[in-house]
């Protein structure tokens, strides 16, 4: 179940210096196609998929439920990016 509080704007603010639904969407799946891209060797194909009016439309998109787990997510996925662009070249 997806669960938005009061603070959740706040969170992501903080997190991503925006709470808009749609640019962390866009934030969310440039990084899935990135990784997808590095980890998969093959160029990432976007979805089509309707832009999220409000939070919980966007966690339900992303698959998470809180702000505090897409700030999770996403903080992965920099990880993930910043250990494959920083490794070393074969």
């Amino acid at each position: 179940m997806t669960h938005t509080s009061t603070q959740d704007p706040a969170l992501l603010t903080d997190a991503f210096g925006t709470s808009d639904p749609v640019m962390l969407l866009d934030l969310v799946r440039s990084m899935e196609g990135q990784l997808a891209e590095l980890y998969g060797g093959a160029a990432a194909q976007a979805e089509a998929e309707e832009r999220p009016a409000d939070l919980p439309t966007l966690y339900a998109a992303v698959g998470v439920t809180s702000a505090t787990e897409l700030t999770d997510l996403v903080r992965s996925m920099e990880e993930q990016l910043a250990a494959l662009y920083d490794a070393p070249a074969d």
